[in-house]
C-alpha cells in the first residue's frame, strides 16, 4: 500500500475518555464548567468536565430532539410532546414548559429562544419565561439546526430544500439561502465561515456566509450529524459509521478518524460540543459521552 492509500490514522487513546451515564446520550451541549446531555427518550444528565463524573440525571421529556446549556439553565426540545421545557440544573426539576409544534433546533438569541419547528416549517423567536412567540418566518422545508452566532449572525439548516438560510435578526425575515447538499443537520461556525453537516449524502461543506457561496463538500464517511469548528479542524460525528473526523478547515482532507462505537447495534456518535479544550460527543446507544482532549 503507497503512503497516500493508507487511511487517516486515529486519536490516541490517552486523549479519550468515556463517562458513563446511566442514561441514553444523543445531544450534547458543554460550557467550561458544566456539560448538559440529552437522550432520545428525554434522559437528561450534567457531567462536572473536571471531575469527569455525572452530577445529576433524570427522566425529563418523551422524545427528545435538542440541549441547549446556558450558564442558568438547561433548555430541551421534546419532538414527540410537542413541547420545549427549561431544566433548572441546580435543581434538576422542570422549571418551565411551554408548548411549540414539532420542536428541533434551539439556540439562545440575545435574551430571547429561536426555535425551529421541523414539523411547521418555520422558526420562530420566543420568550423565554412564557413561551409567547415573538417574531415567526415561514422558511419552507424541515428546519432542523439553528446557529446564532456573533460573525454571522441568525442562521438555520433546512433538511427537506437541502438549504442553510439566514434570517435577520431585526426583521425576521430569510435575507438568504444557500444550498449545500442533501439533508442537512448540523451548523457550527468559525470567524471566517459556516460549516454544515450533509446527512444524506455524507459530506460536510464550507460556507462563506458573506457571498452566499459553498467554498468546497467534503466526504467524511457515512451519516454525518453534528460539527464544531476548532482552531483550523472541522470534528464531525459519522453517526452511521460511529466515528470522530477530524477534518482540516482549509484543504477539507481527512486528518484523523477515530472508531468510538461500542458493542451496541444502532449507536454511535451523535451530537457534538466543545469547551475549554475538550469535545464533549454524545454515544447513542451507549449511555456515555466521550471527552477528547484536544488542548
Amino acid at each position: 500500500m503507497a503512503l497516500s492509500d493508507r487511511p487517516p490514522p486515529a486519536l490516541s487513546g490517552d486523549l479519550l475518555r468515556r463517562v458513563v451515564l446511566g442514561a441514553d446520550a444523543k445531544f450534547v451541549d458543554a460550557l467550561d464548567d458544566s456539560v448538559a446531555v440529552v437522550g432520545a427518550f428525554g434522559e437528561v444528565s450534567l457531567v462536572d468536565p473536571e471531575m469527569n463524573s455525572v452530577v445529576a440525571n433524570g427522566n425529563i421529556a418523551d422524545r427528545a430532539t435538542r440541549v441547549l446549556r446556558t450558564p442558568t439553565s438547561v433548555w430541551l426540545t421534546d419532538y414527540k410532546d410537542n413541547e420545549v421545557l427549561q431544566v433548572d440544573p441546580s435543581t434538576d426539576t422542570v422549571a418551565t414548559t411551554f408548548a411549540f409544534v414539532g420542536p428541533d433546533g434551539i439556540e439562545k438569541d440575545g435574551i430571547s429562544l429561536v426555535i425551529a419547528s421541523f414539523d411547521g416549517g418555520s422558526v420562530a423567536r420566543v420568550q423565554p419565561d412564557n413561551g409567547n412567540v415573538l417574531q415567526l418566518v415561514d422558511v419552507g422545508g424541515k428546519p432542523t439546526a439553528i446557529l446564532s452566532s456573533e460573525a454571522h449572525g441568525l442562521w438555520v439548516a433546512v433538511f427537506g430544500s437541502g438549504e442553510v438560510a439566514k434570517i435577520n435578526r431585526e426583521s425576521f425575515e430569510i435575507v438568504q439561502r444557500v444550498i449545500v447538499g442533501q439533508g442537512p443537520v448540523g451548523l457550527a461556525a468559525d470567524a471566517t465561515h459556516l460549516w454544515v453537516a450533509n446527512h444524506d449524502e455524507n459530506t460536510i461543506a464550507k460556507v462563506d456566509p458573506l457571498s452566499g457561496e459553498v467554498v468546497w463538500t467534503a466526504v467524511v464517511r457515512n451519516g454525518p450529524t453534528e460539527l464544531v469548528s476548532v482552531d483550523g479542524s472541522v470534528w464531525v460525528t459519522v453517526t452511521d459509521d460511529g466515528a470522530l473526523v477530524e477534518v482540516d478547515a482549509e484543504s477539507g482532507e481527512i486528518r484523523t478518524t477515530t472508531p468510538l462505537r461500542g458493542s451496541s447495534a444502532g449507536g454511535g456518535p451523535t451530537g457534538i460540543s466543545y469547551a475549554d479544550g475538550w469535545l464533549w460527543v454524545a454515544m447513542q446507544g451507549e449511555q456515555s459521552v466521550v471527552r477528547v482532549d484536544i488542548g
